[in-house]
Parts: structure tokens; C-alpha cells; sequence
């Protein structure tokens, strides 16, 4: 079912200015978090839960929405600001305030590096038991992340950093209420994601990636 986004809505969406913060846990991995959210958990899954079990799953226990057709006002607004140019700038000025990303991963003109890239979104539903292991993701992608929606942070609906794929140096990133985490996609930033709670787990992907 389409919802459209009544103008009362864009009012208080705009009003309230989601904005994105980044915390450096280490070299290219940041704790993510998204500010003054004009919504609640409920308000989102009120507008999810009717339509998740029909996106396309993952060994059922990874439910991915891969567009915002089809969705309410809250999922459009998060693919609104997710995909504006002004969030993609921050996420790759974020990556590039490490002088090795221009300087070894991307020697590139930084202007016309951001013009070759495009955003990508995914809304992701994991039901319990959902696991994947650790694994770099495609290498069309420059940067990536997650931001969670769900209660406080716990352990059992976390994702995992490593080294390397023998998962060395493990550092565990919080969840929470539009708590996440972001990576540059390199050789070593390896991780590993879960939700091994008894609730369903909602989270946006969010990143970068280069048009070949």
C-alpha cells in the first residue's frame, strides 16, 4: 500500500532537522547516530510490520526493502535523508578526514570522485536468530552503515568489527534508537552482524557506492 506524505508531515520532518553524527572508533569505523528523529519505534513499525514479510528475504530471516516505493511517510523521509547529497557529502567528508583515504585508497579529485558515486538504502527487518558472518561487502561499495531502530543497546542485535577475517581485535558497536555504526570498505574492516534477541530487529543500510 502507498502512503503519501501528507504536508503536516513534511512540516514536521523538516522542522525537526534529522541530522547525522560520527564518533571514530578506530580507523574508518565510526559509531553512527541520527538526531532529533521526529518519530518513535512505534510510529515505524506501525507503518512496516503490515508489509515486511512480502519484501524479498534472506534465508527467511533477513527481510530487505531495496526501495521506498510502496512504503509510509517515516520510510521515505529516512530514504529522503539518507540519499540527499548533503548526507552522502558528510559520510565520504567523514571517510576523507583519514588523509589515506585520498591519499592511498582513493587518489582521486575529491569533486569528481563524489560525482561518480550513488546512494544506496535498504530497510532491513531480521528476525531472530538472523546471523551473518564476518565478510567485507562488494567492492562497488566506498562506504557503508547501519542505523538501528530499537530500543537501547544490546548485545545480542549487534554487529562486530574485525581486522581481518579471522576476526581479530573484535569491537562490538552499540544499537539503539537511530544508534549504528559506518565503515570506509576496506581490507580491514571485516564484520559480522546478529540478532539473536526475541524481538525482530529494523535497521537501515545506508551507503556509497561507485559507479563503474
Amino acid at each position: 500500500m502507498y502512503y503519501p506524505l501528507y504536508d503536516s508531515q513534511k512540516e514536521l520532518i523538516t522542522k525537526y532537522s534529522m541530522h547525522a553524527e560520527f564518533k571514530e572508533i578506530r580507523p574508518f569505523i565510526y559509531q553512527f547516530r541520527l538526531v532529533d528523529i521526529p518519530f518513535s519505534i512505534s510510529d515505524i513499525l506501525a507503518e512496516v510490520n503490515d508489509v515486511w514479510p512480502s519484501w524479498p528475504n534472506l534465508n527467511n530471516t533477513r527481510y530487505k526493502l531495496i526501495s521506498s516505493e510502496n512504503t509510509g511517510p517515516i520510510v521515505k523521509s529516512l530514504y529522503e535523508f539518507f540519499c540527499s547529497k548533503d548526507f552522502q557529502n558528510q559520510l565520504i567528508d567523514t571517510l576523507g578526514q583519514n588523509e589515506l583515504f585520498w591519499k592511498s585508497y582513493w587518489k582521486h579529485n575529491q569533486e569528481r570522485f563524489k560525482n561518480k558515486l550513488s546512494p544506496i538504502f535498504e530497510g532491513d527487518m531480521d528476525t531472530p536468530n538472523f546471523y551473518m558472518g564476518p565478510h567485507l561487502d562488494n567492492r562497488a561499495l566506498v562506504a557503508v552503515g547501519m542505523c538501528h531502530f530499537i530500543d537501547g543497546d544490546d548485545p545480542a542485535q549487534s554487529t562486530t568489527f574485525y581486522t581481518d577475517e579471522h576476526q581479530t581485535d573484535p569491537v562490538r558497536m552499540p544499537t539503539g534508537f537511530g544508534v549504528g555504526w559506518a565503515c570506509a570498505n576496506l581490507h580491514n574492516t571485516w564484520h559480522s552482524g546478529q540478532n539473536y534477541s526475541n524481538e525482530n530487529r529494523f535497521s537501515v543500510k545506508f551507503g556509497s557506492q561507485i559507479q563503474i
